[in-house]
């Protein structure tokens, strides 16, 4: 078991979390103002993914929602060391 742990000025959460042992199959991921997406709704029917796009279209903002959901982290908070 691994331990999450959130906090703010007000709060603080931690939570006891159980590792899959298996990879977790995402079915559907719906974003709404989530960096530069206004809203999102996607249906995964196959087990894989491939994203393709130009630059600044939203990959890496797609890979983090799916990153930050399954963490409860985001990549860039933890970049800039918020």
């Amino acid at each position: 078991m691994g331990r999450v742990q959130a906090a703010d000025h007000r709060h603080r959460l931690t939570l006891l979390v159980r590792r899959p042992q298996r990879p977790i199959r995402l079915h559907r991921l719906e974003l709404r103002q989530f960096r530069n997406y206004g809203a999102l709704s996607l249906t995964l029917e196959a087990p894989r993914l491939l994203v393709i796009g130009r630059n600044g279209e939203g990959k890496s903002n797609l890979l983090e929602a799916v990153e930050l959901l399954g963490s409860l982290r985001s990549t860039a908070a933890a970049a800039t060391g918020i």
